[in-house]
């Protein structure tokens, strides 16, 4: 089953914006992804400059379980040669030993930290490599409130330390997701399958590290825009974008998934 996740990457990268603005800005997507069903939410560990200012995902992750009811909370992981790892165990247990407090009815929901902690060679040695070498793709049961909108997708090499490292991506424009290059128009709310060509790869995931889908649906510059209404993005004024509501399914009628050609290990 694929699971949808946000990651918290807490960096300001735009020169007019504030620290208190970045944060609070951080702290609303958190609570959006709770009310509209993402399955998880990520809180990286960075330090010493302003690429991600989140020292502590841990006390983070504290403040967020209280704005937040269902969403998973995972670190996105915490760096041990930086930390007392009792500390650390001692913190999680904190974290999610809330559960014992609450409601019969309300347990299910208190589980939801989701433990991830990146040590160098210790954490590599317990997990082999992995080859993924060929074609890749991405399948999408999705829709949206638009009259037409894009979906990407990108698979990442995620290091122990926390560095997401880009392998491929690749986009499909609603309209024109059968792959002729002819137009399609799509109804509003409808769900349909996409499938997103991400070409091809030759990459060997490392011991300890992980593999991470990202899914939007915008990559631009990469890309072209898409304004929502069908209009042309090259001709596309500011009253031509719309904002649309994106829904992504991954049940058992409506299965999301990537395929990786895996390698078996002689």
């Amino acid at each position: 089953m694929l699971h949808i996740g946000v990651n918290l990457g807490f960096g300001n990268l735009h020169e007019n914006l504030s620290d208190e603005q970045m944060y609070h800005g951080e702290l609303m997507l958190a609570e959006l992804a709770d009310r509209l069903g993402f399955d998880s939410l990520w809180a990286v560990e960075h330090h010493f400059d302003g690429y991600a200012m989140c020292p502590d995902n841990v006390v983070l992750l504290a403040h967020v379980a209280g704005r937040t009811q269902h969403v998973r909370l995972g670190t996105g992981a915490v760096i041990l040669p930086w930390n007392d790892p009792l500390r650390v165990a001692e913190k999680m247990i904190m974290l999610e030993g809330r559960e014992h407090y609450a409601e019969e009815q309300e347990r299910a929901q208190a589980q939801r930290l989701v433990r991830s902690a990146a040590g160098g060679a210790q954490r590599a040695g317990k997990h082999a490599s992995l080859e993924v070498t060929g074609p890749l793709s991405v399948t999408l049961h999705a829709a949206t409130s638009a009259a037409d909108t894009d979906f990407t997708a990108r698979l990442a090499d995620v290091w122990p330390d926390g560095r997401s490292m880009g392998i491929a991506d690749g986009i499909v424009r609603a309209r024109c997701r059968d792959g002729t290059g002819r137009v399609n128009a799509i109804s509003p709310g409808r769900i349909y399958e996409y499938t997103i060509d991400l070409v091809a790869t030759s990459q060997v995931f490392r011991a300890g590290h992980r593999l991470r889908v990202d899914i939007s649906s915008s990559n631009f510059p990469c890309f072209d825009r898409n304004p929502g209404n069908g209009a042309p993005a090259a001709t596309a004024e500011a009253r031509d974008f719309v904002v649309a509501e994106q829904t992504i399914c991954h049940d058992s009628g409506h299965p999301s998934y990537i395929t990786l050609p895996v390698i078996p290990r002689s």
